[in-house]
């Protein structure tokens, strides 16, 4: 069964009810709708997602005429909007649903789901009703869709599908046809990106990063699949390189039902490069769903999202646990921690050349994609994991960055970045090699 939930009636011109009448003809009315958000890790220097709203775009609907107009199933435009005409001034009903069809030209269908207890029933029908009345000819109405205290789907929705029309502005939208499916457990901490969607829960449903991050696993699986096969049991020798966590997990009725344990990961612990290229780059495109890259050598801001106790990290919670992308030289002092973090930082886990961060790796990406000079765009680059993952190339835990480096020389279309690609690992450290001045 939905759950149903009743928005405030929409008056334009008088707070009296209105019984439907009865207008000389039909006319056009346009009505706009935004996802309310609840977003926690906000306004840090980033460019983009600063507002509490986001246009609904694409969002499936279903208007409901007095009679004897009949319904209206559509999706609202790529702005969020829906013209229609009505020879009728009140009386309307929109019912808005937890489903929407972004991007273009082959819009990602982006749906929710919730489970209250593990195991337990999935449901997947949302929907919010609107009742709308005195809608003046030629109007344009604008309303809000807003959660509750106990109701995450509305600021997830407004997450996912501004990030999802992020992806579109970059021209980087999987190929068709294409879904994402946004799950919230109630009884599950962190959260997770694969292939069909992306889940999160009571500790991570209102930060953007975390949630931009698991859509970046998301569009990399949906373009090449894994590269690599590494897991997160890399055991750091270095303390600048390991991480630690456990902080309890309180749901939205104010109930501990789980903790954090992310030992296996953090922004600076050493890694397989499998892995550690993997969390990079999902960080580089949480970066740039939220950073104007538009200038060579430009800088930007990630936020990272996980509670962290481990005491490497002092300087890093100190600074809000934001990162500069584009980093510096150790006596800069860049947000984050200084570039080649492995390399600088933990000597012993950095002469085994499998081995990397993903901070290393998100500030790889962001050099290899920004950095002065002739460079490729996202959309290049993920097209060349494409080619890599298809092509003759065995990737493992460790040899992601010399297998990738092996491909790009084959690769017609990026062939020519090769010394760009070497430049980068100089720059931030990925593998390590004798090849760097």
């Amino acid at each position: 069964m939905a759950r149903i939930r009743t928005i405030l009636p929409i008056f334009i011109a008088s707070l009296a009810f209105a019984a439907p009448s009865i207008a000389s003809a039909c006319q056009a009315r346009t009505l706009c709708v935004n996802w309310e958000t609840e977003i926690i890790d906000n306004g840090f220097g980033e460019d983009l997602l600063l507002e509490d709203k986001v246009r609904a775009r694409g969002a499936r609907v279903l208007l409901l005429p007095p009679a004897p107009e009949p319904p209206l199933s559509t999706l609202l435009d790529q702005e969020g909007c829906l013209t229609f005409e009505t020879q009728y001034a009140n009386g309307h009903k929109l019912v808005v649903f937890a489903e929407a069809w972004v991007g273009e030209p082959d819009p990602v269908r982006i749906h929710a789901q919730r489970q209250d207890v593990q195991e337990g029933a999935i449901e997947t029908e949302f929907i919010w009703i609107v009742d709308l009345h005195n809608l003046s000819p030629n109007d344009v109405v604008e309303f809000s869709i807003h959660g509750t205290a106990l109701d995450p789907i509305a600021p997830l929705m407004a997450v996912a599908t501004d990030v999802m029309h992020r992806f579109s502005e970059l021209d980087v939208l999987p190929p068709a046809p294409a879904s994402m499916l946004v799950e919230y457990l109630d009884w599950k901490g962190n959260a997770r990106g694969g292939v069909a969607g992306i889940e999160l829960g009571p500790d991570s449903f209102r930060e953007k990063y975390l949630i931009a991050h698991e859509m970046g696993h998301w569009l990399q699986l949906r373009w090449q699949g894994m590269l690599g096969l590494g897991d997160y049991n890399f055991q750091a020798e270095d303390p600048d390189c390991r991480f630690s966590t456990k902080i309890p997990i309180i749901n939205l009725m104010g109930i501990e039902i789980d903790d954090t344990d992310a030992n296996g990961h953090g922004m600076r612990s050493a890694e397989w490069s499998a892995t550690a290229m993997r969390e990079g780059f999902a960080h580089f495109i949480a970066a740039i769903a939220f950073n104007h890259a538009i200038s060579a050598d430009a800088d930007g801001i990630f936020r990272y999202y996980k509670d962290i106790t481990h005491s490497s990290y002092t300087d890093f919670l100190a600074d809000n646990s934001l990162v500069s992308l584009f980093g510096g030289a150790a006596n800069q002092d860049p947000l984050g921690g200084e570039n080649r973090w492995t390399a600088n930082k933990c000597g012993q886990d950095w002469v085994k050349p499998e081995t990397s961060t993903g901070l290393d790796w998100m500030r790889f990406f962001w050099h290899f994609l920004t950095r002065a000079g002739s460079r490729p765009d996202l959309r290049e680059l993920l097209e060349f994991f494409n080619f890599a993952a298809t092509g003759p190339y065995t990737f493992d835990d460790v040899n992601i960055f010399p297998e990738l480096r092996d491909a790009m020389g084959d690769s017609p279309t990026m062939s020519p970045f090769v010394s760009r690609f070497n430049q980068a690992n100089c720059d931030m450290g990925v593998f390590n090699e004798n090849t760097c001045p």
